[in-house]
């Protein structure tokens, strides 16, 4: 079974509001993305231990993709990661 194991991406500012620009996930196999647009003024990553893991994400959109939040799980937490700063 393959697993997440980070994600990194690219943000910037638009009119009002943060978009996000470009996605990449990395897995214990293999590199997917990126996806979107690599421009931006901004480096968003995250490494996922390796006691836990991704079990899912969400996000907020207008027109662009404005936020994205990964739930990680591992033996005894569960926390949103909010990279939408």
């Amino acid at each position: 079974m393959e697993k997440v194991s980070g994600y990194t991406g690219i943000s910037s500012l638009a009119p009002s509001t943060n978009v996000v620009r470009s996605l990449t996930f990395e897995t214990d196999n293999q590199i997917y993305g990126p996806y979107g647009v690599e421009i931006g003024d901004q480096s968003i990553s995250y490494a996922i231990g390796s006691g836990s893991r991704l079990v899912g994400f969400k996000g907020t959109s207008g027109i662009l993709l404005n936020n994205i939040a990964v739930h990680i799980a591992g033996a005894y937490m569960y926390r949103k990661c909010d990279i939408s700063k």
